[in-house]
């Protein structure tokens, strides 16, 4: 069996991946190991079934290839967005990296490691493979795996063990969402019995409250949030169930709600398919300017999001917009509006991409030392 199983390596490959998903999936309390279990089971088979080391290097840059190009896709969208909000934090995580390398490095002398053992156990206490592919490139392939096998189920572990401890503690920040109020959304209609001003729209609308429509003088229209509330117009609202009521304290009193019906004004669904707008936030889309129309709530997978000016927008999305009965069909051009192709995957831009990473990994960039 073990010899069958020696001289067909895909096969045990899959096995691998197969047995690892389930050993991911198993509750031990209140962890579950996840994509990392394929690695313990990995360890466990490669004990005992000599693998094809040929075929295994071909797969590790395939699957290394595939999987960073796969996170790059992911982050690209907002990546250089965040850059400049973001760049102490990197510069903060270049620097710990780099201390953790050094200590490392220096540790392993101490103990009497070889180089490029000490290299993998930094490698897998972060979880980064594409290190590891390197160290093996520089060094030897065999040291940098044995250290990466034993440093990363210890990195899993800790890491696991460390949300698991501070995972129940509230960090709130100012957007987040930790209590199950401020997460379910309910929409309300208001009658306003004040003057309210577009500052106090703002202020009242913050992040758990989205303003959609108005009706005055018999008449729907889509909120402008640069005009005043008057006393007597009805407002539609959605908000999340922690801030539904101070929203409408401050604003009027709650109507009787029935269902938004006038010739003019609709609220219709669409689906983001346009490439041009995944990555964006609604704030940043001219929506109103060009459409007089309004996105009040996105549905992604099997949440419900509350669309604030923050809010980034995902291939898939569904959008809930308010807008003008005669701009339905502009907005389905804008948003894209099909399912099937916000899923599919570009397999040009994907191999292609591939192939640019793989062509790029082949440029020798030197260091001092």
């Amino acid at each position: 069996m073990l010899d069958i199983l020696a001289s067909n390596t895909v096969l045990v490959v899959f096995i691998v991946v197969a047995l690892g998903a389930a050993f991911g999936a198993i509750p031990f309390g209140p962890l579950k190991f996840g994509a990392a279990g394929a690695l313990f089971i990995g360890l466990l088979v490669g004990a005992v079934v000599p693998p094809s080391t040929s075929l295994l290097v071909l797969l590790q840059d395939l699957g290394l290839g595939i999987f960073v190009y796969m996170i790059g896709l992911e982050a690209g969208e907002t990546f250089f967005q965040e850059i400049r909000k973001q760049l102490g934090l990197m510069l903060a995580s270049v620097i710990a990296i780099t201390a953790g390398a050094a200590a490392a490095v220096g540790l392993g002398e101490l103990l009497g490691l070889l180089r490029g053992t000490a290299v993998g156990v930094f490698a897998g206490s972060l979880t980064s493979t594409p290190s590891l592919a390197l160290a093996q490139e520089m060094t030897d392939p065999d040291n940098p795996a044995v250290g990466y096998s034993i440093g990363y189920p210890v990195g899993v572990t800790l890491a696991i063990v460390m949300v698991a401890i501070f995972i129940n503690r509230e960090w709130k920040a100012r957007n987040d969402q930790l209590d199950p109020d401020d997460v379910e959304l309910e929409q309300a209609t208001v009658y306003v019995d004040r003057e309210i001003s577009a500052e106090q729209m703002r202020d009242i609308a913050g992040q758990q409250v989205r303003f959609v429509a108005m009706r005055r003088n018999r008449r729907w229209h889509v909120l402008d949030m640069e005009r005043a509330l008057e006393p007597g117009d009805r407002v539609r609202i959605f908000a999340s169930r922690a801030a539904l009521s101070e929203a409408i304290e401050r604003l009027g009193s709650r109507m009787r709600h029935r269902r938004l019906t006038d010739p003019y004004l609709t609220v219709h669904r669409f689906t983001v398919s346009n490439r041009d707008i995944a990555g964006l936030t609604v704030g940043s889309l001219p929506l109103y300017r060009r459409f007089e129309a309004r996105v009040t709530v996105i549905r992604r997978a099997d949440d419900e999001i509350l669309a604030t000016p923050d809010t980034y927008l995902e291939m898939g999305d569904v959008v809930e917009v308010a807008l003008p009965t005669s701009r339905v069909e502009e907005l389905e051009e804008y948003f894209g509006d099909s399912v099937s192709s916000s899923s599919e995957l570009d397999w040009v831009a994907a191999a292609g991409g591939l192939a640019l990473g793989f062509a790029l990994g082949l440029v020798e960039i030197p260091l001092p030392g």
